[in-house]
């Protein structure tokens, strides 16, 4: 199958073109907001997305079921171009979309360009992800998973956030209604480079329609197979890949989000990136979490401790804490006594509760429950989250198997908490099961 149209088809473009109006006038009739609304498009290469509300660290999605039932790996992006098309004044938007069967074979493949108008990479995305849905209920695919790299499209679809945008609250309702036609959904947020394939289709239909002269200047990523200044490349010292800085942001982005420490994109390399060369595209906020991620990769399990008064939370190894809690243990005179390194709160080692004299750690817990942690467990019974037996961490699956590692590096079944030992589970319960799955579950 041609990944590309090829330009001389102008009937179809003008097809495209036509719908496009139409959809353009249906959008502008739902406006639901005020024009002072944020557009995302504009910040796409410098957003900082929330952090905390990650999945679990869980493995990517098995193409196929426990009882054997095939799902369908669905891939979809978007191209907008830089240049104008000089028969329409206007830019072009090109939609990539593959999607692969159990065997990992390539089942389908398409690569459309269309004229486009307001340039919003946003509302692109919505379009490709419609056109792929449509595609995959058109082939009478009941149970798909869909790939996403766009982490705004990504919330908005799962219902974390709330578009404010008129034009992709509409696409987002539009997205909402083609759900129910599955039997099986399920999304996932992974790194660009993952779906390369898509973005390549997007790109080739964009350039079959619009023959720009390339600049010599300018430089290919091969992720997002975007022509880019040479300045705005990143380069790994160590292995010599180069990637343009919004891949290389998301792709950072992508992994600390599952809590993995990331490493070149580069199927083929496992150099480690370094948070000093990061700074050159990377925001305040992602190298904070970097340099987290590092340091708890560095510490053993049995050394990590994290502070128990909310407001710190500071992550501490024993050592360090022990060294910064002699004079505290001698005034208190108990060993188990400790003083958080950065806030300086003295709290029980033992029980990882602020400091209670003269009585026992189940004693204290029992007559003075601190009040937040009764509304936090209330919380966590009705969410059904689970709390790590290691470091006391409150976790919630988002979708996924139950096998669940912690940011302490222990390793758990999510199920009933039995412990995973050499990847393997101690308990006899189900990896996962669909009804439980939280976002990605059958459609009532």
């Amino acid at each position: 199958m041609d990944p590309a149209m090829p330009a001389t088809k102008t009937a179809e473009l003008d097809d495209d073109k036509q719908v496009m109006n139409d959809l353009i006038s249906d959008l502008d009739d739902l406006i639901l907001s005020s024009s002072s609304e944020v557009d995302w498009d504009k910040f796409w290469d410098d957003y900082e997305s929330p952090f905390g509300e990650a999945p679990s660290s869980s493995p990517p999605s098995s193409s196929k079921d426990v009882d054997g039932s095939e799902k369908y790996r669905v891939y979809f992006k978007s191209f907008v171009s830089d240049g104008l098309i000089e028969s329409w004044n206007e830019s072009l938007v090109g939609i990539g979309i593959a999607i692969y069967d159990s065997n990992d074979t390539l089942i389908f493949e398409l690569g459309k360009p269309m004229p486009y108008f307001d340039r919003s990479r946003l509302v692109a995305d919505c379009l490709a992800l419609i056109e792929a849905m449509d595609v995959a209920i058109s082939m009478n695919l009941t149970r798909v998973v869909f790939y996403f790299d766009c982490f705004p499209l990504f919330q908005y679809i799962r219902g974390r956030w709330k578009p404010k945008q008129s034009k992709v609250a509409a696409l987002i309702n539009k997205v909402s209604l083609l759900r129910k036609k599955f039997e099986f959904i399920e999304e996932l947020f992974v790194a660009r480079k993952d779906i390369k394939y898509a973005f390549k289709l997007a790109r080739g239909a964009v350039d079959s329609s619009n023959n720009k002269p390339s600049d010599s200047k300018n430089d290919n990523c091969v992720i997002c197979f975007d022509d880019k200044p040479n300045t705005q490349f990143f380069e790994t010292k160590s292995c010599s890949h180069r990637y343009c800085f919004s891949c290389m942001k998301q792709h950072v982005e992508a992994k600390l989000l599952h809590g993995v420490l990331p490493q070149c994109p580069d199927e083929n390399c496992n150099s480690k990136l370094k948070i000093e060369s990061c700074k050159v595209f990377l925001p305040d906020k992602l190298i904070e979490i970097m340099s987290q991620r590092i340091r708890e990769a560095s510490i053993p399990v049995t050394e990590k401790v994290y502070c128990p008064f909310p407001k710190c939370s500071a992550l501490m190894t024993k050592k360090e804490i022990r060294e910064n809690s002699r004079t505290t243990m001698r005034i208190c005179g108990q060993n188990v006594a400790r003083k958080c390194v950065k806030c300086e709160g003295i709290f029980c080692i033992s029980c990882k509760v602020p400091w209670h004299a003269n009585i026992s750690c189940y004693g204290y817990k029992r007559i003075n429950p601190v009040a937040e942690d009764v509304q936090l467990k209330i919380l966590a019974g009705f969410k059904n989250w689970r709390q790590c037996t290691k470091c006391n961490n409150m976790i919630e699956l988002v979708d996924g198997c139950y096998h669940i590692t912690c940011r302490c590096g222990y390793e758990f079944c999510y199920t009933c908490g039995a412990e995973w030992r050499d990847k393997r589970p101690t308990c006899a319960c189900p990896l996962w099961t669909l009804e439980n799955l939280v976002h990605g579950g059958i459609l009532e």
